[in-house]
């Protein structure tokens, strides 16, 4: 079986990424790939808002510099813009005079043909006790989570399964209407779901690309809908190692984190021997800067400090690989940080991940505030024993066998937290300053939403029907 069985994506306020596992690598495996996804949605997954999220990809060790408009497309203005603000929202007027808060969520709701359904609705409240039903969802294109941004009526749906986006808005009901769509089809893009794994970075400017078929970076806008321009990058392939790239930003900075991993016809547990970092100035969209970094071999989830700081770690799915398969194989047990105002890694700081899980794989760090973070670790115990010969290794790595740990930053060791349930995926959700995971119960029909409290225990909070795969807040 594929790795393709599982995806996560990550949302955030300020920092963000697609973390979308790489279940489908390339774009010739995709329309495969999502067949076998489908025989495991339990086990799989934007607003990201990441963030597997989960993914955005481009990459370029020789950028060709800074954005250009599209042959098919004229850009649509000046690329200059302002940070989207908190308070900001469209002159409409029912909109702003309601005070009452308004969430977005989208679920995925499996039938017992295997057959999925993703549904888009609002509620008013994410907190403990609180349930939504399907009543007044809309339906959106399978396995495809809406994002936006609070202040404004809309949700986007970026598709997993054709080149478009979709604007949705919420009426004076809280029921979504389905509004224009913008196709990038021009750019020879096929799916565009990664788009959703990043936060707008400004009103009228957001940013994508294909995780893992890396050329270009996409800029659109939200505003209009229409395609803005796009930053052409290259990136090399070594032997079978193809390039894949994550994008995060801060408010200064745009980066393309690249990493290099085995072609998928081959053999995907295996990756590169560095990292780089590339960094893009938003309001040139030129590439400024391009650092090598040897510590890690793949960077794949970030989560901001409230200095500004970025921490960047793996993917946990990958973790267990190096103790099934032998050192060749997975990835390095590593979280590296780019300090506020920097464009590379702090040579002075790097966390071993297994160094302060008692030597258990781990991965998917991620700060919930400046003290404390969540990271996911592999128990071994919890799984099938590996065969003679570890011919069953592939299944095993699929079963539920991870569980959240707690971290105190700078502590010696993390702290398993206690009464939870082993999972085998995630997802990450950035609301009210909260951080939020979504667990699926053990018959796969519901979901809740469980904060990751700095206290270091999971707080149940929304439930309802399917697979929470996103939330955002509208109002």
């Amino acid at each position: 079986m594929r790795d393709g069985t599982r995806r996560a994506r990550c949302c955030t306020d300020g920092w963000s990424l697609d973390i979308q596992r790489p279940g489908c690598p390339y774009e010739a495996d995709y329309s495969e790939c999502r067949s076998e996804t489908l025989h495991m949605v339990r086990s799989c997954s934007v607003a990201i808002v990441l963030v597997w999220g989960l993914g955005l990809g481009c990459g370029g060790v020789k950028p060709l510099g800074g954005a250009q408009p599209p042959a098919e497309l004229a850009s649509d203005g000046a690329l200059d813009s302002q940070p989207l603000g908190p308070g900001e929202a469209l002159e409409d007027p029912v909109w702003l005079a309601s005070e009452d808060p308004l969430y977005a969520v989208t679920t995925r709701i499996t039938t017992t043909s295997e057959a999925t359904h993703t549904f888009l609705l609002t509620v008013p409240s994410i907190g403990p006790g609180t349930r939504f039903d399907l009543e007044h969802a809309v339906e959106l294109d399978a396995d495809t989570a809406a994002f936006g941004t609070q202040g404004r009526p809309f949700a986007y749906a970026a598709s997993a399964s054709v080149p478009t986006i979709t604007r949705w808005r919420v009426q004076a009901d809280g029921v979504f209407e389905q509004g224009p769509l913008v196709n990038f089809e021009s750019l020879g893009m096929r799916r565009v779901d990664s788009a959703g794994s990043l936060s707008f970075f400004a009103r009228d400017k957001a940013y994508f690309c294909n995780r893992f078929n890396p050329s270009q970076i996409v800029i659109w806008n939200p505003e209009t809908m229409s395609l803005r321009g796009t930053i052409p990058l290259t990136l090399p392939v070594a032997g079978e190692m193809r390039p894949q790239v994550v994008l995060s930003q801060r408010s200064d900075r745009i980066f393309a984190v690249v990493s290099w991993q085995q072609a998928h016809a081959y053999d995907w547990t295996r990756f590169g021997d560095h990292v780089q970092v590339i960094s893009i100035d938003p309001t040139t969209d030129g590439v400024v800067g391009s650092v090598d970094e040897a510590r890690c071999n793949l960077l794949s989830w970030v989560s901001a400090a409230s200095d500004g700081a970025a921490y960047f770690s793996p993917a946990s799915y990958y973790a267990p690989l190096r103790s099934v398969l032998g050192e060749a194989s997975g990835v390095e047990p590593c979280t590296l940080r780019i300090p506020p105002d920097a464009d590379s890694f702090d040579a002075g700081y790097s966390v071993d991940l297994a160094a302060i899980t008692s030597g258990r794989p781990a991965g998917d760090f991620f700060l919930v505030s400046d003290t404390t973070a969540f990271l996911r670790v592999w128990h071994a115990e919890l799984v099938t024993p590996l065969s003679d010969g570890n011919q069953n290794w592939e299944s095993v790595v699929q079963e539920p066998g991870f569980l959240w740990w707690t971290w105190q930053v700078g502590a010696e060791q993390a702290e398993r937290v206690t009464g939870q349930r082993p999972s085998n995926d995630t997802q990450i959700f950035v609301v009210d300053g909260k951080t939020y995971t979504s667990t699926l119960s053990e018959d796969g029909a519901s979901s809740v939403l469980e904060q990751l409290d700095p206290g270091g225990e999971l707080r149940p909070g929304l439930t309802g029907p399917g697979q929470i795969l996103g939330v955002f807040r509208l109002r």
